[in-house]
């Protein structure tokens, strides 16, 4: 409510007025009713859920699975989940580097395949369930890593991929994430504390459920970018 207040009386319409929309309410629920029906731009709206959903699910599970399963201590197991949040920080930065010189469609592509590879690692890990918590953590921190790659890159495309409003675009990419991490952050703790099968099922069907969206909002996206340009041709 604070922020409402103070977006209300502080926070000014930096758009100029010609290039605003009117018609309120109805005219923003019309506009995110079109941008459902753009399957690019839905593509890469899974893109973002389904990582995220990832994400929640280890953020839910990794506490339960690391230190009640493995032992690990409280200060061991935050010195891992700061470790992995600066690699997800790192990797965002290496991709907003190269970013103009390999594409954002590149690096999706090689994030989402590899992440894919990492989240199927960890099933594999928690189905064998070895002694040692090490081959678990390397797989949990390449596909935490590796949101550094997927998350900008789809971002962008996504904003790129419609033709309705960036705003109410970027409004259905952020709260996507959210709605499909409170999907899966209860699906981790189905089948109690002692097995860490369900941290592995919901990270191996995120990510390469990820992996597909993300290869066929690339295709569409370029058939898009190709009709408009036949269209736009003489």
């Amino acid at each position: 409510m604070l922020l409402i207040l103070l977006s209300a009386l502080g926070l000014p319409e930096t758009l100029p007025q010609g290039m605003r929309r009117d018609g309120g309410l109805r005219a923003s629920w019309t506009a995110m009713g079109a941008l459902l029906r753009q399957k690019p731009f839905m593509c890469y709206v899974g893109v973002q859920g389904f990582t995220m959903g990832g994400f929640f699910g280890y953020v839910a599970a990794s506490p339960f699975v690391l230190q009640g399963m493995y032992g690990l201590s409280p200060k061991t197991y935050s010195i891992i989940f700061g470790c992995n949040a600066l690699s997800l920080m790192f990797f965002a930065f290496g991709t907003a580097r190269n970013a103009r010189r390999l594409g954002e469609a590149r690096l999706l592509r090689i994030g989402n395949t590899l992440r894919a590879v990492a989240c199927l690692g960890v099933l594999a890990v928690t189905v064998v369930t070895p002694a040692s918590p090490v081959p678990l953590l390397i797989g949990l921190f390449f596909m935490i890593a590796l949101q550094g790659m997927t998350l900008p890159t789809s971002f962008t495309l996504g904003i790129s991929a419609q033709n309705v409003g960036a705003g109410t675009a970027s409004g259905i990419l952020g709260v996507s994430v959210f709605i499909f991490g409170a999907l899966t952050s209860p699906l981790v703790g189905l089948a109690g504390g002692g097995t860490a099968l369900p941290l592995g099922i919901v990270s191996a069907v995120t990510g390469v459920a990820s992996a597909l969206l993300g290869y066929v909002g690339d295709r569409e996206l370029k058939k898009l970018r190709e009709s408009s340009g036949a269209e736009a041709q003489p």
